[in-house]
């Protein structure tokens, strides 16, 4: 369902409200790539826009493992996709589920 719902907000190019393992309260973050780590497990990359727990950590690269993500959802904001993201990484070798289209 995480990975289903992360997909579209990616397509969407939609920003998600999410709580992460012991968060009580929902981070809001922007999807650039869902893909296969090395050691297999599914994770997200992108930016993450706000923490209430973190207040000052705004527009920062993050990664998040998907079976640490305790709700999810699509909000109503949309986001611009930095341009410096590169889907080829050598990062995300292992296998690229789905990544944010860049307009050129």
């Amino acid at each position: 369902m995480n990975q289903q719902t992360l997909c579209e907000a990616i397509r969407g190019r939609q920003l998600v409200k999410m709580r992460y393992g012991t968060d009580l309260a929902e981070r809001t973050f922007a999807p650039y790539i869902v893909y296969r780590t090395k050691g297999l497990s599914l994770q997200v990359s992108g930016y993450q826009e706000h923490n209430p727990a973190k207040p000052l950590d705004k527009h920062e690269w993050r990664n998040f493992d998907l079976s640490d993500i305790r709700s999810l959802r699509r909000a109503e904001e949309t986001f611009i996709p930095e341009t410096s993201f590169d889907p080829f990484n050598k990062r995300y070798a292992a296998g690229i589920i789905c990544h944010v289209k860049q307009n050129f």
